[in-house]
């Protein structure tokens, strides 16, 4: 092998380990984090839109605050989510929990509920 050759080899030996697991992964290559780039919900409606990133193809679990979400429907990069009714007008932590062999959870988002859920 040249110089050149095993240059290579050893920048896809390294590029390949960057993508693992760390801490016991077996050397699986780990998805991307999940991430919401937007949360929305429709006046006088209890459903909440959120838009995002590899939440995977596995129902996701949605946390708004302290609750639980019910899912309605989810895709990689769209979850329907209904609010459940008595919550109340403030800001609020949203966190999904994605992946489909291991649970990650997306960065903290916060969304604003301008009035109480009926």
């Amino acid at each position: 092998m040249t110089k050149h050759t095993i240059r290579l080899a050893i920048l896809s030996v390294s590029l390949a380990l960057a993508n693992t697991a760390h801490g016991g992964g077996g050397g699986r290559i780990m998805p991307p984090a999940p991430a919401i780039t937007s949360a929305s919900i429709e006046p006088g409606q209890r459903l909440l839109t959120i838009k995002g990133r590899s939440f995977g193809t596995e129902k996701p679990k949605v946390i708004m605050g302290d609750t639980a979400l019910r899912i309605q429907q989810n895709t990689d990069n769209h979850i329907l989510a209904e609010l459940p009714a008595g919550m109340k007008k403030a800001s609020y932590r949203l966190m999904v929990t994605g992946g489909s062999t291991v649970r990650v959870n997306t960065d903290p988002f916060f969304v604003t509920l301008l009035a109480d859920v009926k």
